[in-house]
């Protein structure tokens, strides 16, 4: 199975984890865009993350993922990644597969890593 990865833990993915643990969704869609297309929303949206903090996102080519929480819980969530050429092939070739979402993260409450 595919792995999206994330270096923190965003808010954006609350629908992914469920109650037996599942942290699996489904890829709905993969757009190139440009970093001027996104509202100031939906960046704010994709990049923060713990205690109000956020990741710097690119000033350049983009990847916006649409992802469907593959749990009784369902809801949909995007992440948006740096656009290079395989990137965006390697995404396209994978709509509509099923990745497990992988959160690798010091944990900022107690200072030890998440597993």
């Amino acid at each position: 199975m595919k792995q999206i990865k994330f270096s923190h833990w965003y808010f954006k993915l609350a629908s992914v984890y469920s109650r037996n643990g599942d942290k699996k969704a489904r890829l709905l869609q993969v757009l190139k865009i440009q970093y001027n297309e996104l509202t100031e929303d939906l960046i704010k949206y994709d990049v923060t993350y713990g205690d109000m903090e956020s990741y710097p996102l690119p000033k350049t080519d983009l990847i916006l993922l649409v992802f469907n929480a593959y749990n009784s819980k369902g809801g949909l969530f995007t992440t948006i990644r740096r656009y290079t050429p395989n990137k965006f092939v390697y995404y396209k070739k994978a709509q509509g597969e099923i990745f497990e979402v992988v959160v690798d993260e010091w944990n900022w409450k107690t200072g030890e890593r998440d597993k």
